[in-house]
């Protein structure tokens, strides 16, 4: 072959490899930071069984609760019981078995923090106390 047909060779190769580039990167790619998807809940299936996912208490209006998938206001009815109370840790909900209360982090327990005790603090020898 000679060195023209060479060259011209090889640049059809480039030329053909450079029109399948743009066409792998304009392939969508997935976002790895995006949450997966939630599996919808319609209106009939959501009970408070599937949980307490959030709470809003606003400063003015009622406060509300993300329970199940759908938001409730106070005094609205999930399932069979009532929204009685949002609070900034859970619920309180009202139904034919009684009170119950649903923690909005249930496996998280607080402990209180020992407080230190006031009083004068010691001063190194050969130093002063500042006020």
């Amino acid at each position: 072959m000679k060195p023209i047909g060479r060259a011209l060779g090889g640049l059809f190769l480039l030329a053909a490899a450079g029109a399948l580039v743009p066409a792998f990167a304009q392939a969508p790619l997935a976002d790895p930071t995006r949450p997966p998807d939630a599996v919808p809940v319609t209106a009939g299936d959501a009970s408070a069984d599937q949980g307490l996912q959030s709470v809003m208490i606003p400063k003015n209006g009622r406060a509300r609760a993300l329970i199940g998938g759908r938001w409730v206001a106070v005094g609205e009815k999930i399932g069979e019981s009532t929204l009685v109370r949002v609070r900034q840790d859970g619920v309180v909900l009202k139904g034919p078995a009684g009170t119950e209360t649903i923690a909005l982090t249930p496996s998280v327990a607080k402990t209180p923090v020992p407080v230190a005790r006031a009083g004068k603090t010691r001063v190194a020898p050969g130093k002063k106390e500042t006020p």
